[in-house]
């Protein structure tokens, strides 16, 4: 099987900053959101259907298909690579987005064919990890704190940055992907608010992912919290480039050295699109943040629909939640 390795986690779940961690590994092709932002390929259509079929040769076809570099699935900050040209790749990136044409040719600049480990992360695309799961292909996946992560996204949602479809059409995807939740909360969906269709579909997402991965290998599939990466990084990124077969090198070390001195006044000077995108911040610093402004009756219409559900428990203890 070729070199492939997903990262997952729902929205807002640090899963841009981990990403960027495996990015600094110079022997590493990462891609970001590949297979929502290529969904109209045949293989990502193929592999984004649950029902299948989805076979070790279709995952042969995704890793090639990813290894060729483009703008669509590229994501700054931009690492010096063993097999791609050292400079003009964060000049070429902004008109690669935006022009067929020069985007063909930083593809033909940063694309390699030479195998190599690649890594790629998804959100929301919880769906296709029995896919990756079937064909042995190591899965890291990534939860933070349910009220961190749901109030971050509706943040993002009202203020254009996030979408807010899934909300639309909640009844139907705990239907499809959490039969327990649906014959629990189905009749009384079209009267909940907005942040309860959310937790819902949260909590679908964790539960769906739990049950997936909880007989797979350990050696083959993961699971992790915001919480315990942020505040034990260096072990935590060992165990996890370890499950994807990638040695953890200087360069890793000095991204996270330099992420781990940056100072909170930096990211306080960002435009709010900037600043809610970033991942230059502070891990130490933005892990426990969100407690600054806890909405108390917000909280606990949270959790009153995650407590005794055991893939919450599971992740619960996990991040001290």
């Amino acid at each position: 099987m070729k070199p492939l390795n997903a990262l997952y986690g729902p929205a807002r779940s640090g899963t841009t900053w981990i990403g960027s961690v495996f990015n600094a590994a110079p022997e590493v092709a990462y891609r970001f959101e590949p297979i929502h932002r290529l969904r109209h390929h045949e293989i990502c259509q193929a592999f984004n259907r649950p029902e299948g079929p989805f076979d070790r040769s279709h995952l042969e076809q995704l890793y090639t298909l990813l290894l060729r570099s483009t703008a669509a699935i590229d994501k700054p900050p931009f690492f010096r690579k063993a097999l791609e040209p050292g400079l003009g790749k964060s000049l070429l990136w902004p008109l690669a987005r935006k022009l067929p044409v020069v985007d063909r040719l930083y593809s033909s600049l940063y694309s390699s064919s030479k195998e190599r480990p690649l890594v790629f992360k998804e959100v929301a695309l919880t769906h296709t990890i029995p896919h990756l799961v079937a064909g042995g292909i190591p899965v890291a996946y990534v939860a933070r704190h349910p009220y961190a992560t749901i109030m971050s996204e509706i943040r993002g949602q009202q203020a254009g940055l996030m979408p807010s479809g899934r909300a639309s059409v909640v009844a139907s995807l705990l239907e499809k992907y959490a039969p327990n939740l649906y014959e629990q909360y189905g009749d009384s969906i079209e009267r909940m608010e907005h942040i309860e269709k959310q937790t819902l579909i949260w909590l679908m997402e964790i539960q769906f992912t739990y049950q997936s991965l909880a007989a797979a290998d350990q050696g083959t599939a993961r699971i992790y919290t915001y919480e315990e990466i942020c505040t034990d990084p260096l072990p935590t990124f060992r165990q996890m480039f370890s499950l994807f077969g990638i040695p953890l090198g200087t360069e890793v070390e000095n991204y996270l050295d330099r992420l781990y001195a940056s100072s909170p006044a930096a990211a306080k000077r960002r435009p709010q699109w900037m600043s809610y995108f970033s991942i230059m911040k502070n891990p130490a610093h933005s892990v426990h943040q969100w407690q600054q402004r806890v909405d108390r009756p917000v909280m606990n219409k949270i959790m009153g629909f995650l407590e005794g559900n055991t893939a919450f428990e599971y992740f619960a203890n996990r991040g001290s939640w």
